[in-house]
C-alpha cells in the first residue's frame, strides 16, 4: 500500500476478510461467554456477513444485511485488474459531489445533512494516516474486493445462501444504483433453510441509506428485527429424538439439530441479543441474557460498482453512531435471567 498501486496485486481479498471477521466473532464469543452473535452487514460487508453465516451457522444468531451483493445478471466478461488500491477524496465537498453523481436522491427527497457528510469526511481522513499528505486530502481503498464483487455481478456468487440457517433480514433501498434488485431476489430465493427470511424495501433510499434523509427507516427495520421475539420453529422428528437423548445424557446437541433449524424455543427481551443457550432437561431451556451484540458493517469496495467505474464510487463510511451506540460490544450494564421454555413438537 506504500507503493504506487500498479506495482502490486490488490490486497484484502474477500476470503482474507472472512478470516478477519471470524477472528472478531470468536473474540467476542470468548470475551462475553456467548455462543452466537448478531451480524449486521452493508454492501460488501453484507456479502461477507452472509458468507460467514453460511460456513459458521452455529455462531450466528441473526443476520441483517443491507444492500449485499450476491448474484447478478450482468453480461459475462473478463476482469481487468486496476492495481492494489485506489484513492477517494476525503473532503466534505468531494463526498457530497460523489454522492450526487453515484447515488443521487430521487426527486422530491430532502438533501443529505451537511453535518453528516462532514462527519463522514473526518472519519475517511482518519482511516488513512497518509490522507493529509495529498492535496486535497484523500484516502486509499484496498481493491482486493473489486474482483470478487465483479464476479458476483455476472452470476458467480461467493457463497451459497442455502447454507444459512439463522433468521435473516435483507434490506434494500428503492433508489440503490449500485446493487440491482436481482441480487436481493437471488438471495431471497436461495435462503431456503433460514429459520425466518424477510425483506424490507426502503423507499427513496440509495446504496448509502445510513446517510440519506430516510436513514431512520433503515435503522428501525434493523432494530425491530434484532429485538423481535420469535417463536421456535417446528423440529424435525429425527432432531427431536436426538435432542431428547442428548438432554437426558447431559451432552451437547449436535449441530444440525440446534436452534437455528428450530431446536430451541427462546426468549428475547428488548435490546437483549446475545443469549447463550444451555440445556437442562427435555423440553426445558435455560439461558443467560446479556445486553450486547456484535455489529459488523464493513467498509465497502462494493460501492465502486465494478472495476470500470472506481473513480465514481461513493466513499466508504463507518456505521452510523446511533446503531453503534445501541448495539456496541461495550454496552454498559449486564444482566442475567433464566427462563424455561416449552418445546412444541
Amino acid at each position: 500500500m506504500a507503493e504506487p498501486p500498479e506495482r502490486n496485486a490488490a490486497p484484502s481479498r474477500s476470503y482474507l476478510a472472512l478470516r478477519d471477521l471470524g477472528a472478531v466473532v470468536d473474540h467476542v464469543r470468548g470475551r462475553h461467554r456467548v455462543k452466537r452473535v448478531n451480524l449486521v452487514g452493508w454492501s460488501w460487508g453484507g456479502t461477507l456477513a452472509g458468507w460467514y453465516a453460511s460456513v459458521q451457522p452455529e455462531k450466528v444468531r441473526r443476520l441483517a444485511l443491507y444492500a449485499p451483493l450476491y448474484s447478478g445478471r450482468e453480461e459475462p466478461k473478463a476482469f481487468e485488474p486496476k492495481g492494489a488500491y485506489f484513492l477517494l477524496s476525503a473532503t466534505a465537498a468531494a463526498i457530497k459531489e460523489r454522492f450526487a453523481k453515484s447515488q443521487p436522491l430521487p426527486a422530491g427527497e430532502p438533501p443529505r445533512d451537511d453535518s453528516v457528510v462532514e462527519a463522514l469526511a473526518v472519519e475517511d481522513r482518519a482511516s488513512d494516516p497518509t490522507s493529509d499528505s495529498r492535496d486535497p486530502p484523500s484516502f486509499r481503498v484496498p481493491a482486493g474486493a473489486v474482483e470478487d464483487l465483479f464476479y458476483t455481478r455476472i452470476g458467480r456468487p461467493l457463497f451459497n445462501a442455502s447454507s444459512i440457517y439463522s433468521p435473516t433480514l435483507v434490506v434494500a433501498g428503492a433508489a440503490d444504483s449500485v446493487v440491482p434488485p436481482e441480487h436481493r431476489e437471488a438471495l431471497m430465493r436461495d435462503l431456503v433453510h433460514a429459520a425466518v427470511k424477510r425483506e424490507v424495501i426502503v423507499p427513496g433510499a440509495t446504496h448509502v441509506a445510513q446517510f440519506d434523509p430516510r436513514r431512520e427507516e433503515l435503522f428501525r427495520a434493523v432494530e425491530a428485527f434484532l429485538s423481535e421475539r420469535m417463536q421456535a420453529q417446528p423440529e424435525r422428528l429425527g432432531c427431536s429424538i436426538v435432542n431428547w437423548m442428548a438432554a437426558l445424557s447431559g451432552r451437547p446437541r449436535p449441530w444440525g439439530c440446534r436452534s437455528a433449524i428450530g431446536g430451541d424455543a427462546f426468549h428475547e427481551n428488548g435490546s437483549t441479543f446475545l443469549s447463550p443457550i444451555r440445556h437442562r432437561r427435555p423440553g426445558r431451556t435455560s439461558m443467560t441474557i446479556r445486553p450486547y451484540a456484535l455489529l459488523v458493517v464493513s467498509m465497502s469496495a462494493a460501492l465502486v460498482g465494478c472495476a470500470g467505474n472506481v473513480a465514481d464510487g461513493a466513499s466508504f463510511p463507518p456505521v452510523h453512531p446511533r446503531l453503534m451506540g445501541k448495539y456496541s460490544m461495550s454496552a454498559s450494564g449486564r444482566g442475567s435471567a433464566t427462563r424455561g421454555a416449552e418445546h412444541r413438537r
